[in-house]
């Protein structure tokens, strides 16, 4: 069976105030150690990446990559 165009948006808002994060991306730049907001902006950024990283895997498991934009 052929289906028709699919639409899957993500919005990462995780990026804006307030500044939280998950415990483990936060320990993740823990080097980061003049600013507790600046390691959590870079914490959240990864985060983004990380979502990101895991909806282009899931495109690709399910052969639809190759086909998106």
């Amino acid at each position: 069976m052929r289906s028709g165009p699919m639409l899957a948006f993500h919005a990462a808002h995780s990026i804006h105030t307030p500044l939280e994060t998950l415990p483990d991306s936060f320990e993740r730049f823990a080097f980061i150690e003049d600013s507790e907001d600046r390691r959590a902006y870079h914490s959240m950024v990864y985060n983004v990446d990380r979502d990101i990283g895991e909806l282009m895997a899931a495109l690709s498991h399910k052969n639809m990559y190759e086909n998106s934009l």
